[in-house]
Protein backbone atom coordinates (compact mmCIF):
# COMPACT_ATOMS: atom_id res chain seq x y z
CA UNK A 1 0.00 0.00 0.00
CA UNK A 2 2.43 2.47 0.65
CA UNK A 3 3.93 1.52 -2.97
CA UNK A 4 0.52 2.89 -4.05
CA UNK A 5 -0.84 5.49 -1.57
CA UNK A 6 2.40 6.99 -0.82
CA UNK A 7 1.53 6.62 2.91
CA UNK A 8 3.08 3.66 4.98
CA UNK A 9 0.58 1.51 7.19
CA UNK A 10 2.32 -0.94 8.82
CA UNK A 11 6.27 0.15 8.61
CA UNK A 12 7.23 3.33 6.42
CA UNK A 13 10.74 3.33 4.90
CA UNK A 14 12.82 6.25 3.60
CA UNK A 15 16.21 7.25 2.44
CA UNK A 16 17.40 9.87 4.43
CA UNK A 17 20.65 12.42 5.89
CA UNK A 18 22.19 10.55 8.68
CA UNK A 19 21.31 12.49 11.78
CA UNK A 20 24.94 12.12 13.47
CA UNK A 21 26.78 12.26 10.05
CA UNK A 22 24.56 14.43 7.76
CA UNK A 23 27.56 13.68 4.86
CA UNK A 24 25.38 10.56 4.81
CA UNK A 25 22.34 9.33 3.86
CA UNK A 26 20.76 5.85 5.11
CA UNK A 27 17.65 4.40 4.92
CA UNK A 28 15.27 5.17 7.49
CA UNK A 29 12.52 2.95 9.25
CA UNK A 30 9.93 4.38 11.19
CA UNK A 31 6.37 3.30 12.63
CA UNK A 32 4.05 5.46 10.22
CA UNK A 33 1.62 7.65 12.08
CA UNK A 34 -2.05 6.91 13.47
CA UNK A 35 -5.32 8.42 12.06
CA UNK A 36 -6.20 10.80 15.19
CA UNK A 37 -3.19 13.46 15.43
CA UNK A 38 -2.18 12.75 19.04
CA UNK A 39 -1.27 9.81 21.15
CA UNK A 40 -3.57 10.84 23.65
CA UNK A 41 -6.81 11.16 21.62
CA UNK A 42 -6.21 7.00 22.12
CA UNK A 43 -5.45 6.64 25.52
CA UNK A 44 -6.67 9.45 27.59
CA UNK A 45 -10.65 8.70 29.35
CA UNK A 46 -11.44 12.63 29.03
CA UNK A 47 -11.26 11.91 25.26
CA UNK A 48 -13.48 9.25 24.52
CA UNK A 49 -15.82 11.82 22.43
CA UNK A 50 -13.08 12.12 20.32
CA UNK A 51 -12.90 8.20 19.72
CA UNK A 52 -16.50 7.66 19.54
CA UNK A 53 -16.62 10.54 16.86
CA UNK A 54 -13.60 8.98 15.02
CA UNK A 55 -15.60 5.78 14.76
CA UNK A 56 -18.72 7.10 13.63
CA UNK A 57 -16.43 8.66 10.45
CA UNK A 58 -14.55 5.44 10.04
CA UNK A 59 -18.05 4.09 9.81
CA UNK A 60 -19.19 6.65 7.50
CA UNK A 61 -16.29 6.30 5.04
CA UNK A 62 -16.64 2.57 4.87
CA UNK A 63 -20.36 2.96 4.10
CA UNK A 64 -19.46 4.96 1.35
CA UNK A 65 -16.92 2.64 0.24
CA UNK A 66 -20.01 -0.12 -0.02
CA UNK A 67 -19.37 -1.68 3.10
CA UNK A 68 -22.97 -2.01 4.77
CA UNK A 69 -23.75 -0.28 7.58
CA UNK A 70 -23.44 -3.24 10.84
CA UNK A 71 -20.31 -4.37 9.10
CA UNK A 72 -19.18 -1.26 8.88
CA UNK A 73 -19.73 -0.29 11.90
CA UNK A 74 -17.58 -3.35 13.22
CA UNK A 75 -15.03 -3.22 10.63
CA UNK A 76 -14.52 0.65 12.61
CA UNK A 77 -14.52 -0.87 16.01
CA UNK A 78 -11.42 -2.70 14.94
CA UNK A 79 -9.79 0.02 13.46
CA UNK A 80 -10.15 1.70 16.75
CA UNK A 81 -8.52 -1.36 18.60
CA UNK A 82 -5.86 -1.81 16.43
CA UNK A 83 -4.59 2.49 16.72
CA UNK A 84 -5.17 2.13 20.10
CA UNK A 85 -2.96 -0.89 21.07
CA UNK A 86 -0.69 0.90 18.67
CA UNK A 87 -0.87 4.34 20.70
CA UNK A 88 0.29 2.51 24.20
CA UNK A 89 3.74 1.78 22.23
CA UNK A 90 4.20 5.25 20.54
CA UNK A 91 6.12 8.03 22.06
CA UNK A 92 4.55 10.51 23.88
CA UNK A 93 4.53 14.52 23.27
CA UNK A 94 7.27 15.22 25.38
CA UNK A 95 9.35 11.64 24.58
CA UNK A 96 9.53 12.94 21.06
CA UNK A 97 11.16 15.60 22.23
CA UNK A 98 14.28 13.75 23.41
CA UNK A 99 16.99 13.20 20.77
CA UNK A 100 17.74 9.68 22.20
CA UNK A 101 14.74 8.38 22.39
CA UNK A 102 13.91 9.48 19.06
CA UNK A 103 17.58 8.33 17.17
CA UNK A 104 18.90 5.19 17.00
CA UNK A 105 20.14 2.82 14.42
CA UNK A 106 19.97 -1.02 14.61
CA UNK A 107 21.82 -3.67 12.55
CA UNK A 108 18.76 -4.67 9.47
CA UNK A 109 18.54 -8.07 10.96
CA UNK A 110 17.18 -6.61 14.26
CA UNK A 111 14.73 -4.89 12.81
CA UNK A 112 14.38 -7.93 10.37
CA UNK A 113 13.85 -10.03 13.51
CA UNK A 114 11.47 -7.39 15.28
CA UNK A 115 9.21 -7.25 11.97
CA UNK A 116 9.21 -11.33 11.52
CA UNK A 117 5.56 -11.17 10.56
CA UNK A 118 6.53 -9.02 7.29
CA UNK A 119 8.76 -10.10 4.77
CA UNK A 120 11.00 -7.07 4.99
CA UNK A 121 13.38 -8.57 2.36
CA UNK A 122 11.01 -8.52 -0.17
CA UNK A 123 9.61 -5.27 0.90
CA UNK A 124 13.02 -3.68 0.73
CA UNK A 125 13.69 -5.24 -2.23
CA UNK A 126 10.65 -3.68 -3.86
CA UNK A 127 11.58 -0.84 -3.23
CA UNK A 128 15.46 -1.03 -4.67
CA UNK A 129 16.58 -1.06 -1.47
CA UNK A 130 19.92 -2.82 0.23
CA UNK A 131 18.83 -6.02 2.95
CA UNK A 132 21.48 -5.11 5.03
CA UNK A 133 23.71 -2.65 7.21
CA UNK A 134 22.48 -0.62 9.61
CA UNK A 135 19.05 1.75 9.81
CA UNK A 136 18.23 4.34 11.17
CA UNK A 137 15.01 3.56 13.36
CA UNK A 138 12.10 5.62 15.11
CA UNK A 139 9.41 4.32 17.20
CA UNK A 140 10.48 0.84 17.97
CA UNK A 141 8.32 -0.30 20.35
CA UNK A 142 5.53 0.43 17.96
CA UNK A 143 6.90 -1.06 15.15
CA UNK A 144 6.88 -4.47 17.45
CA UNK A 145 3.04 -3.88 18.75
CA UNK A 146 2.46 -3.38 14.58
CA UNK A 147 4.22 -6.95 13.86
CA UNK A 148 1.97 -8.76 17.37
CA UNK A 149 -0.96 -7.13 15.72
CA UNK A 150 -0.14 -8.71 12.38
CA UNK A 151 0.36 -12.49 14.25
CA UNK A 152 -2.66 -12.18 16.47
CA UNK A 153 -5.69 -10.85 14.71
CA UNK A 154 -7.56 -12.56 11.38
CA UNK A 155 -6.17 -12.22 7.85
CA UNK A 156 -9.85 -10.80 7.45
CA UNK A 157 -9.27 -8.54 10.29
CA UNK A 158 -5.81 -6.80 8.55
CA UNK A 159 -7.17 -6.34 5.31
CA UNK A 160 -10.27 -4.97 6.64
CA UNK A 161 -7.83 -2.36 8.24
CA UNK A 162 -5.87 -2.13 4.95
CA UNK A 163 -9.13 -1.07 3.29
CA UNK A 164 -9.51 1.30 5.84
CA UNK A 165 -6.09 3.15 5.28
CA UNK A 166 -6.35 3.24 1.81
CA UNK A 167 -9.72 5.27 2.39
Amino acid sequence: LALLTNHPVFLGVSVALETMNPTRYVVSVFDPDLTLPARDDYLEADLAAVRTAYVQAVTDSLVLAGVPGEQAKARAAKVLAIETRIAGKKLSAEQKWDFNATYQTRPYTDIKAAFSNLDLDAYFQALGLPTGGDLMVSEVDAMKERNAVLAEYPLADIKDYLQWEVL
